[in-house]
């Protein structure tokens, strides 16, 4: 454990490794660590939208941010889930 600045940093030695294949397995146990008994989402598994075209943002920022995050929101599923605060508590528009 270190502290810096008052946050606390614990740091758990998972093993060493010589080969690539031996990193991807500590990898792993330190992911499986990490999430413990929680679920997780497998935010690796998404498919990056295809880009046919360079982006301009002819728009707010803030209105670009949010479309994003509402696209990952249903990439997620969470949109079948119904609307709750967290989806249309702040929504403008």
């Amino acid at each position: 454990m270190s502290k810096h600045r008052g946050v606390r940093t614990i740091v758990e030695h998972v093993g060493s490794a010589h080969t690539d294949e031996q990193l991807a397995v500590l990898v792993e146990v330190a992911k499986t660590k990490i999430q413990g008994e929680q679920l997780a989402f497998d935010l690796d598994a998404l498919v990056p939208a295809q880009v046919t075209a360079p982006l301009m943002v002819i728009g707010p920022r803030s209105r670009v941010l949010w479309e994003v995050l509402e696209q990952a929101y249903a990439d997620l599923g969470f949109d079948k889930v119904g609307r709750t605060r967290s989806n249309g508590w702040c929504r403008r528009g």
